[in-house]
C-alpha cells in the first residue's frame, strides 16, 4: 500500500509540472524535496535575477480508504514543521483494488503548526523526551481534501506558498517563535522579606526595593507553563503599570487658590487591614503617597529645578506648593470623574516658604505671559533657565505690556580717532533668550541720540517699540537670519543685538 502511495505521488508530481525528490524515507512514510522547475528563458527577464521557484518538503503517507487519521512520529513531525521551507503532509486514501480515491493535504502553517508545536510543549511538560517513540494524530477532516490529481496539488502548494519566498519564510519563523502564547507570555511568583504591609505597599508602588527570598518565572505557551528563570536572595525593585489618569484638586482655606493638576494613579494588589487601598499619584513635578490618612509629598527637589516642564505644570506645582504653605486645604483626587479620595489637610504655615513660592509664582506668570506673546506655551522649561534670565523676562515683560515705563541705560563706547557721529535717530535692540531646545528672539525699535564726550561716544535710548518676538530654533545661524530679515523689514541698518548664554 505504502509503494502504492508512493508511486501514484510521483505520478501526480509528474502531471503537474513538479519535480519530486525521495530526502528520506521511515516507516512512517516518504518525505519528498517537492520543486517547481524554472519558467522558459524570456529576454524581458535577465536570468541573474529571475525569482527562484517554490521548493517544498512533502511527506507522503497513503492510509485506506475509511480511516480518518494518520499518525506520525513526533520526532518527524518537529522536522517537518520546522523546515526552512514549506511543508506539507499529503495523504492518500486507497481502496481495497489500491486506486486513489482521495488526496488530504495538510500545511505546515496557522492551525497545523500549533497542533506540532503544541505537542512538542507537552511532552517537554511531562519529560517525555524520547520523541521518535511519541506519535501525533492528524485527523483527516482537519485537512483540505484535494481532486487527486496533479493540477489540483500545484495549485494548492503554490496558493499555500505565495507569491514571495522571503515574506513566507518571514512569517513563518514568526509563527514559530509565537503560536500558542496569548497576552501575559510569562507567569511569575515572589517571596520577599518586609516588616509590615506598608512596607509591602511601597514595593508595588515603586517606591522602595525589599530584600527577595525567591523569585521564579514561567513561560506560558499553549496553556502549557515552563520553567525559565529562577533566583535566591537578593534585592528586588517594581516598576508599576499606571492604573489610570487621574486629577489632583486643592483647594486653599477661606476661599484661597484652587488647583487642578493632572497626574498618573498607581495601586498595589493589595488593601492594607483598614481595608484602605495605598495609592501613588505622579505628576510633573512631584508625588503623592495616600496610604490610610497618612498623606506624603515628594517634592522631588533635586529635579524641581532643573526638570524641563510646560509654564502651565510649572504654575500648577508652584501654586500646590503655595497652598500647602499657607496652612493646607481640601485634597480631593478624581479618576474617571469620580472622587478616590478627599481630606482636609492641616499643616502648620510656612511663611517663609509661602513667600518664596509666591515669588516664583510672579515670574513663572511673567514668563507665561512672554511665551503666550511668541506663542510658545506648550515649549518645555525648566525653572533654573527663567530664573537665570529673570532681568530679561521682566524687561520684555515691560516691553509687551507696553506702559510706557520703559527705560534703557545709556550705551557707552569708545570709538576710534576717525569716528565721525552718524546723523541717527533709530537703531534696532535685537535680542535672543536661549532655552535648551529652542530660543525666543524679538527686536524693538529705539530712538537714540549719539553724543561725544572724549574719550567716549554715548548713546542715549528714548522711546522703545516692540516690533516682533518669535520662537526660533536654538541654532545661531537661526538667530543670524532672524537678525537679518528684522533689518530688512525695518530698513534699519544700526542695530545692537544681545544673546543669552
Amino acid at each position: 500500500m505504502g509503494e502504492k502511495g508512493e508511486s501514484r505521488f510521483k505520478e501526480l508530481c509528474t502531471d503537474a509540472n513538479l519535480i519530486a525528490n525521495k530526502s528520506a524515507i521511515d516507516a512512517m512514510g516518504w518525505d519528498y524535496l517537492v520543486e517547481c522547475p524554472y519558467p522558459a528563458p524570456d529576454v524581458a527577464t535577465p536570468l541573474d535575477t529571475r525569482p527562484h521557484p517554490i521548493e517544498c518538503k512533502v511527506q507522503v503517507k497513503t492510509v485506506w480508504d475509511g480511516i480518518n487519521h494518520v499518525d506520525l512520529k513526533l520526532s518527524a513531525a518537529e522536522r517537518l514543521a520546522k523546515a526552512a521551507r514549506p511543508s506539507f503532509i499529503v495523504v492518500l486514501s486507497v481502496n481495497t483494488n489500491l486506486d486513489v480515491v482521495a488526496m488530504h493535504v495538510f500545511h505546515m502553517f496557522d492551525q497545523h503548526l500549533s497542533h506540532v508545536l503544541k505537542r512538542l510543549r507537552k511532552a517537554t511538560a511531562e519529560g517525555s523526551l524520547k520523541i521518535n517513540h511519541s506519535q501525533l494524530t492528524f485527523n483527516l477532516r482537519d485537512g483540505v481534501i484535494l481532486t487527486p490529481d496533479g493540477a489540483s496539488l500545484r495549485r494548492f502548494i503554490t496558493d499555500a506558498c505565495g507569491g514571495s519566498t522571503t515574506a513566507y519564510h518571514d512569517k513563518k519563523q514568526d509563527q514559530l517563535g509565537n503560536l500558542g502564547f496569548g497576552p501575559l507570555r510569562f507567569e511569575g511568583k515572589f517571596t520577599v522579606k518586609a516588616k509590615s504591609e506598608s512596607e509591602i505597599a511601597e514595593l508595588f508602588l515603586g517606591l522602595r526595593p525589599t530584600e527577595l527570598v525567591a523569585f521564579e518565572v514561567n513561560e506560558i505557551r499553549f496553556g502549557i507553563k515552563l520553567p525559565t528563570h529562577a533566583e535566591w536572595g537578593g534585592i528586588i525593585r517594581i516598576t508599576p503599570h499606571p492604573v489610570a489618569e487621574c486629577r489632583i484638586i486643592i483647594k486653599g482655606r477661606d476661599g484661597g487658590p484652587f488647583v487642578s493638576i493632572p497626574g498618573t494613579l498607581y495601586l498595589p494588589p493589595q488593601r492594607n487591614q483598614n481595608g484602605d487601598i495605598p495609592f501613588r499619584i505622579s505628576t510633573a513635578l512631584f508625588e503623592v503617597v495616600v496610604n490610610g490618612t497618612k498623606l506624603t509629598i515628594d517634592n522631588r527637589a533635586a529635579e524641581f529645578m532643573t526638570k524641563l516642564v510646560t509654564i502651565k505644570e510649572l504654575l500648577a506645582t508652584l501654586r500646590f506648593h503655595s497652598v500647602f504653605a499657607s496652612g493646607g486645604g481640601r485634597f480631593t483626587v478624581l479618576a474617571k470623574n469620580k472622587q478616590i479620595f478627599g481630606s482636609e489637610i492641616d499643616i502648620a504655615a510656612d511663611q517663609q516658604v509661602f513667600e518664596d513660592t509666591e515669588r516664583r509664582i510672579r515670574l513663572v506668570e511673567i514668563m507665561g505671559a512672554v511665551f503666550k506673546a511668541a506663542d510658545a506655551q506648550s515649549r518645555p522649561v525648566s525653572l533654573s533657565s527663567m530664573a537665570d534670565k529673570s532681568v530679561d523676562l521682566m524687561f520684555l515683560n515691560d516691553l509687551i505690556r507696553d506702559e510706557g515705563n520703559v527705560t534703557v541705560n545709556p550705551v557707552i563706547f569708545q570709538p576710534d580717532e576717525k569716528f565721525e557721529l552718524p546723523p541717527l535717530s533709530e537703531a534696532l535692540f535685537i535680542r535672543r533668550l536661549c532655552f535648551p531646545d529652542f530660543a525666543i528672539a524679538y527686536y524693538s525699535v529705539l530712538d537714540v541720540t549719539l553724543t561725544k564726550r572724549p574719550p567716549d561716544v554715548v548713546l542715549d535710548v528714548g522711546s522703545v517699540s516692540l516690533r516682533d518676538i518669535a520662537v526660533i530654533d536654538a541654532a545661531d545661524d537661526a538667530f543670524d537670519a532672524y537678525c537679518e530679515e528684522a533689518r530688512l523689514i525695518t530698513g534699519i541698518a544700526m542695530s545692537l543685538v544681545m544673546q543669552s548664554a
